[in-house]
């Protein structure tokens, strides 16, 4: 006749602490996912599989009990290293929670500016994009700090861009070397956060009064000179503008 098995508190403790830790994991993809944070740390094209690996870890916590049982005689000591593994495992769930991702400071964007990037080139035979072509440039044309950037590496498209009247948003920073300027930044984003760098425009006039790193319209006119500098804007007008649902560029 087989004996049966007593388990107390420590077992079942010991038993529940990595279903929690998974569980926990579980939880937190499908609640960025749910409020739309996922965009703050991968590009918007894992944001299916990333919902499809939230659910599939609840899922398994889920069924975590029913494909293996606890095993019997844990130690205060065996129960104390378990808690301490958990807790290890779960503590980026606690920092986020406590720290909310919220977006990227002026701070950030000086500190990372180091690296960076010149997004890809635009072929010579390409077709210009709609803000390149409009004709009416009474009205700006609105783009963002990547397509100038990108339109400034092809021939053709520097000609059509000097003089042209544009409006861009970016967080604003200080250019440390020339006080008469300041630069509009953009982070481009090519899988992930942690390749996440600043694109950055250069705008000629005076800098806003509000502190670095907040949220700016930008009008003005294009001014391109020799075909290794990216082109520069003639500042005509500044306006506050509110963080836009997704802050960086892809």
């Amino acid at each position: 006749m087989a004996t049966e098995v007593k388990y107390d508190w420590k077992d079942w403790l010991a038993f529940l602490l990595p279903a929690m830790v998974i569980g926990g994991w579980g939880c937190l993809v499908l609640h960025l996912y749910s409020q739309g944070k996922l965009g703050l740390l991968q590009h918007p094209r894992f944001h299916g599989i990333t919902f499809g690996a939230g659910v599939a870890l609840v899922l398994l916590t889920l069924a975590y009990p029913f494909v293996k049982d606890p095993e019997p005689g844990q130690t205060i000591g065996s129960l104390a290293r378990e808690l301490l593994k958990a807790l290890a495992l779960l503590l980026p769930i606690f920092l986020i929670m406590l720290f909310p991702l919220n977006g990227t400071s002026g701070d950030w964007i000086m500190n990372q500016s180091y690296k960076i990037r010149q997004p890809p080139p635009a072929g010579n035979d390409a077709t210009p994009p709609k803000w390149l072509t409009s004709t009416n440039n009474r009205a700006p044309s609105t783009a963002t700090v990547l397509d100038l950037i990108a339109a400034s590496e092809n021939h053709k498209w520097r000609g059509m861009m000097d003089g042209r009247r544009v409006k861009i948003l970016g967080q604003w920073v200080p250019d440390d070397k020339d006080k008469g300027m300041f630069r509009l930044v953009r982070i481009f984003m090519y899988c992930c956060v942690a390749d996440a760098s600043p694109v950055v425009l250069k705008i000629r006039g005076a800098a806003p009064k509000e502190p670095s790193g907040n949220w700016v319209w930008v009008t003005g006119i294009v001014k391109v000179g020799p075909p290794q500098m990216a082109p520069v804007i003639q500042l005509e007008k500044i306006e506050s503008a509110p963080a836009p649902k997704d802050i960086f560029l892809y």
